[in-house]
C-alpha cells in the first residue's frame, strides 16, 4: 500500500505558501510615505491643490470616475442615462454601500453632497447649468439642467475638486463650513484616522468597504482593494529630505524625487521606482486682467524669446521630461491635435527686443512668483528670467511656499506672472485654459470668443473637436499662458513594497506590503 504521508505533507506545504502569499497581500501592515506637496485643507469638494486630492481620492469616492485615458466609467453609480434633449442625467447607484461611520449611502447622501459642491467648489461655475438635483427613489438620483452640457460626466470624475459623496448629515451642516478632522467621511477603502494639520496624516483600513468597484486598477477606475492596514502620510518639502528618509528606512514610499536620483535609485537592490510618465504638465501663468502683462503684446515678446527646450532640460534626466508646447493636453489626450505650435516660440530675442519697444513697456517690475515646494516651479521661473531680462524686462523673482503663493495670486493687483503645473490627461472643460479664471470671471477673451465657447465645446458634440481647435489657437494667439512641457513623476521604494499606483495620485489601494 502507498504511503500518503508525504504527499499529504507537500500539500500541506503548497497550501501554506499558498495563503501565506495571499495573507501577506491582505494584511500589509502600515505604510509609512513621505510626499512633498502641502496639504491645506481636508475639504476635498474645495480642494484644488494634487496634495489634497492624494489623501482624500483613497477617503471618498464619486458617482463616476475615469482610467487613465480619460475614459468616464462607473463608481458610486453603476450605471446612467441621459434624456433625449440632454437635459437629464439618471444615475444609478450602487446599493450596500457604507460611510465611514456606519451609515448606509442613499439617494438623499448624493443629493446633498451634490448641492454642497455647487456651493462651495473652487470650480463650482463648470457646472452652472446645473438646476436642480432630484431623488427618485433611495437608489436613484436625476440631474435636471437648465440647457445641455456634454462635459457633465467629465466634470463628475474629475478631481480636484472632486464630486465625492458624503453623508447627508454633514453636507447639510457644514454646507458654508469647512470639513475636516472627524467629519471627513467618505465610502472609500480608507478612513482618515489621525492627523496633525500641515504635517501628517493616517489612513486606516475601513473593514467595512463595499468593493464593487470591478475591472483591472487603472487611475482611479477598476478595482479598489484594501491591503494595507494603516497608512501613514508625512509631508516632507525637500527632495533631498524624501530621498534620505528612504535610504535611512525612515519612508516605504516617498513620491516626487528629484531626476537627479534616478541613477541612485537604479543602483541600489534594496530599493524599487517608479517612474509615472507625463505626470505634470507645467507652465507659466500672466496676469492678462491688469498691469504690465494686460498687454498681449508683452507677452507674445517673452513667448517668443524663451527656448522651452533649454527651460524643460533644467528638469534632469532626459527619461524624466518631454517637451510639449501645445496647451493643456498631453499626446496622449484624446482631445490632443496636431496643431504647428512651435511658430509660436521662434526662440529670437531680437523679435522679443521690438516687441517689448513695440507694447510701450515702460519699465516697470515684473512680480514672478514661484515656489520650491516643488522642483518645477522654481526651475521654470530660473529658466525664464534671463531671456526675460535679455529682452529688456525688469523681473522680480519672489520665491514663496506654495500656500503663499496660492494667496498672493488670488488678488491680481499683486502678482504678474507665476509658474503653475496641471495634470495632463484632462478634460475638454478646464475653463481655465478656455478664457475663465478660477474665481469664475472672464479672463482676457472677448464676448464673442467667450460665446463660441459657450455655444459650441459643450453644446454641440459633433463640433468639440473643431471646438477645441479654434480654442487652442486662441490661446496660442492670447499668449496667456505659455505650456513648457510634461515631466515623469519619480517615486521611491523599499524592495517590499509592491503595487505602485498606475495614475498621477496616490491611489493607495493598489498597494501592499510582503
Amino acid at each position: 500500500m502507498m504511503n500518503r504521508r508525504p504527499y499529504a505533507y507537500l500539500l500541506t506545504l503548497i497550501l501554506a505558501l499558498l495563503l501565506g502569499s495571499a495573507w501577506a497581500q491582505t494584511h500589509g501592515g502600515t505604510l509609512n510615505v513621505a510626499v512633498s506637496e502641502p496639504i491645506p485643507s481636508l475639504d476635498m469638494q474645495r480642494a484644488i491643490t494634487p496634495g489634497v486630492v492624494n489623501v482624500l481620492v483613497n477617503v471618498y469616492e464619486p458617482l463616476v470616475t475615469k482610467d487613465f485615458g480619460g475614459t468616464v466609467l462607473p463608481a458610486l453609480a453603476h450605471s446612467w442615462d441621459v434624456s433625449d434633449d440632454q437635459l437629464a442625467y439618471t444615475f444609478y447607484l450602487l446599493q450596500g454601500v457604507k460611510f465611514h461611520d456606519g451609515s448606509e449611502m442613499t439617494a438623499d447622501d448624493v443629493v446633498a453632497s451634490v448641492e454642497r459642491m455647487r456651493a462651495v467648489s473652487r470650480t463650482a461655475w463648470e457646472t452652472q447649468d446645473i438646476e436642480r438635483v432630484e431623488k427618485i427613489d433611495e437608489y436613484t438620483v436625476r440631474v435636471h439642467l437648465s440647457r445641455p452640457f456634454t462635459g457633465l460626466l467629465d466634470r463628475l470624475s474629475t478631481a480636484p475638486s472632486s464630486w465625492g459623496v458624503m453623508p447627508e448629515e454633514i453636507a447639510r451642516r457644514l454646507f458654508d463650513g469647512e470639513i475636516t478632522g472627524a467629519d471627513v467621511v467618505g465610502t472609500g477603502p480608507y478612513r482618515l484616522a489621525a492627523w496633525a494639520d500641515q504635517q501628517w496624516w493616517e489612513l486606516e483600513k475601513f473593514a467595512d468597504y463595499h468593493g464593487q468597484f470591478t475591472g483591472p486598477s487603472d487611475h482611479k477606475a477598476g478595482e479598489r482593494a484594501v491591503y494595507l492596514d494603516r497608512i501613514r502620510i508625512t509631508r516632507v518639502a525637500e527632495a533631498g529630505t524624501r530621498l534620505a528618509g528612504l535610504l535611512a528606512g525612515d519612508y516605504d514610499f516617498v513620491d516626487d524625487l528629484s531626476a537627479d536620483d534616478l541613477p541612485l535609485l537604479e543602483r541600489n537592490p534594496e530599493l524599487g521606482f517608479q517612474l509615472m510618465p507625463a505626470a505634470l504638465g507645467w507652465y507659466v501663468k500672466f496676469n492678462a486682467v491688469e498691469g504690465p502683462m494686460a498687454n498681449e503684446t508683452l507677452r507674445r515678446a517673452v513667448r517668443s524669446a524663451i527656448d522651452p527646450d533649454e527651460i524643460m532640460a533644467g528638469f534632469g534626466d532626459p527619461r524624466s521630461w518631454e517637451l510639449n508646447l501645445y496647451p493643456r493636453f498631453h499626446m496622449s489626450s484624446p482631445y490632443y491635435l496636431d496643431d504647428n505650435t512651435a511658430r509660436y516660440y521662434p526662440n529670437d530675442i531680437e523679435l522679443g527686443r521690438a516687441l517689448v519697444e513695440q507694447s510701450g513697456y515702460a519699465g516697470e517690475p515684473i512680480r514672478f512668483l514661484a515656489s520650491r515646494d516643488l522642483a518645477g516651479w522654481y526651475i521654470q521661473a530660473i529658466g525664464m528670467i534671463p531671456y526675460m531680462e535679455a529682452i529688456g524686462l525688469n523681473v522680480e523673482l519672489i520665491v514663496v511656499d506654495r500656500a503663499a503663493q496660492l494667496d498672493i495670486t488670488r488678488d491680481p493687483a499683486n502678482w504678474e506672472m507665476k509658474t503653475s503645473y496641471s495634470t495632463p490627461i484632462r478634460r475638454a472643460g478646464v475653463l481655465g485654459f478656455h478664457g475663465i479664471h478660477r474665481r469664475g470671471d472672464r479672463w482676457n477673451w472677448s464676448d464673442a470668443e467667450h460665446q463660441y465657447w459657450e455655444n459650441v465645446l459643450f453644446r454641440d458634440l459633433d463640433r468639440r473637436d473643431d471646438a477645441i481647435q479654434r480654442l487652442v489657437e486662441i490661446e496660442l494667439e492670447r499668449a496667456g499662458q505659455i505650456w513648457l512641457g510634461h515631466t515623469a513623476s519619480l517615486r521611491g521604494f523599499q524592495a517590499n513594497v509592491h503595487g505602485a499606483p498606475n495614475s498621477h495620485y496616490l491611489t493607495f489601494w493598489t498597494m501592499w506590503k510582503d
